[in-house]
């Protein structure tokens, strides 16, 4: 599945990926009727944190046709991405957490949302009626993490030799079994290593 676009959070010069919330984000009354692969839910937010309160900033959406209001705000479109995008500025009263992520370092293999271990920086915001009453930095902890992940992967012995071998004898596996063949070169043959074959 493709990577999925992500809310977003500024707060002040410093912008993030929202990796996970323990609350409330803002979610459109009526689901968008376009979407993207990389954004199958056919809308995201950015909000902003000014002077300690969580703003909503706006919310982008992919749609076929003009969207309907919301909340009395109507969408404008944006000729060059064919988004709408809605500009509600106004606070958002989270009662919970959010997890912060920014500078991807190594990207999680099948991971359609930011996943915390793979940025350089995690910071969580604990909030209450949209208050952000404390900052959490855990990127050392994270960082410390991935070193101990990467010397575990790194001390593996990979035997790549053997990988490539075991592929190209899935390959002749595969032609052998595939609709119509009734035989196959020898080099097939050989990479089998008496594995059945239909010749």
């Amino acid at each position: 599945m493709t990577a999925q676009i992500p809310d977003r959070l500024t707060d002040g010069a410093d912008e993030y990926a929202i990796a996970g919330v323990a609350g409330t984000l803002f979610e459109p009354p009526r689901m968008p009727t376009g979407y993207s692969t990389g954004c199958y839910r056919g809308y995201f937010c950015r909000y902003e944190c000014k002077s300690d309160q969580l703003y909503l900033r706006d919310m982008s959406v992919f749609s076929s046709e003009a969207p309907p209001p919301i909340e009395g705000v109507a969408a404008t479109m944006d000729a060059e991405s064919s988004l709408y995008t809605y500009s509600f500025d106004r606070e958002w009263y989270l009662d919970g957490r959010l997890v912060l992520v920014s500078g991807l370092q190594t990207a999680a293999y099948g991971a359609v949302t930011p996943q915390p271990a793979s940025y350089a920086v995690v910071k969580e915001y604990l909030c209450r009626q949209g208050r952000v009453l404390e900052r959490r930095d855990h990127s050392g902890l994270i960082r410390d993490i991935r070193g101990r992940l990467e010397a575990f992967l790194q001390a593996i012995p990979l035997d790549r030799d053997w990988t490539r071998e075991e592929f190209r004898a899935y390959q002749s596996i595969m032609w052998s079994f595939a609709p119509g063949v009734r035989s196959q070169p020898d080099v097939f043959r050989e990479e089998s290593r008496g594995r059945p074959t239909r010749s």
